[in-house]
């Protein structure tokens, strides 16, 4: 079985991938602990589901596609085809109660 693939983002090019129908990003900071916690979790996710990881610190540009703005870490948004649809809290990831 295929591990899945995590992309963490090097680049300030967030834009490149809302090309995806479904798009997870996580809006993370490097001293986060509970997104340090949150990464393994992230594996867990179904195949269909793009997991982007954006140093929000770092990748400033990036912060803009979440419409209300990252005001805490991490903080989780779900796209499909490039359009915002919800926030997802970490506790439904870390308990597989996501539902996308």
């Amino acid at each position: 079985m295929k591990k899945k693939e995590v992309l963490e983002l090097k680049n300030d090019n967030l834009e490149d991938y809302m090309v995806e129908p479904h798009l997870l990003v996580v809006y993370t900071a490097r001293h986060c602990g509970a997104c340090i916690r949150l990464k393994p979790h992230l594996y867990t996710l179904p195949p269909q589901i793009k997991v982007i990881i954006v140093d929000s610190e770092v990748n400033v540009k990036s912060n803009r596609f979440f419409p209300k703005g990252v005001a805490f870490y991490p903080t989780l948004a779900y796209f499909e085809d490039g359009k915002f649809k919800k926030e997802i809290s970490q506790l439904d990831i870390i308990v597989g109660n996501v539902v996308f």
